[in-house]
């Protein structure tokens, strides 16, 4: 390839980034780490304490570790079911939040099934409640608990419109800010939505 073809080559490449970048919004995938995200953390663990004494409320008394078992049963279905389903939890939809996965894609039952793993040591009375899980959100890099991180997802808006495209410039882009995820055939491109 001539001099000349590589510099041609190279302006192109820079224009069409320049395009897309005009087009969309395009940034590394930073959780939510507001208001939001701690009052639905509250709806949440009221309304899955509420489905759990109802559901004991059915368990006759002579049998307490069904009742026990069915209490802790109750709440980490609350989040998986939920989550897996539509992606968030009551407190996150009233609130204005989503869970995504780092590709942009839904929360799927996997996901759910990890992120609602790790609540039960993050979001532990006994372990200083939801202390764990806050110190995690702020100290990391995209605002995820430790269930996030294992799991590949991040709580954000749901002003977000995710759509997915080729990796050329907005991998670039993502690598430049050193928060990318691992390189993958697609990146996650975030328009923000009125």
């Amino acid at each position: 390839m001539t001099h000349g073809a590589m510099a041609l080559a190279l302006l192109f490449k820079e224009v069409a980034s320049t395009q897309l970048t005009r087009a969309y919004l395009i940034m590394p995938i930073i959780g939510d780490a507001s208001k939001a995200r701690i009052l639905a953390f509250g709806i949440d663990h009221a309304g899955a304490g509420a489905l759990m004494m109802v559901a004991i409320a059915f368990v006759p008394e002579s049998l307490p570790l069904l009742k026990a078992v069915l209490f802790f049963f109750m709440y980490f279905a609350y989040f998986v079911i939920l989550e897996a389903l539509w992606s968030r939890t009551l407190g996150k939809f009233f609130q204005g939040l989503v869970v995504r996965k780092l590709d942009g894609s839904r929360c799927d039952w996997t996901a759910a099934l990890i992120r609602s793993s790790l609540r039960i040591l993050e979001v532990n009375p006994f372990l200083f409640g939801g202390l764990p899980a806050g110190m995690v959100i702020i100290a990391s890099q995209r605002k995820q608990r430790i269930g996030d991180l294992l799991a590949g997802t991040v709580v954000v808006s749901d002003k977000l419109s995710w759509e997915s495209a080729s990796t050329e410039p907005a991998a670039h882009i993502s690598e430049a800010a050193d928060l990318a995820p691992p390189r993958r055939s697609t990146a996650s491109i975030l328009k923000l939505t009125n």
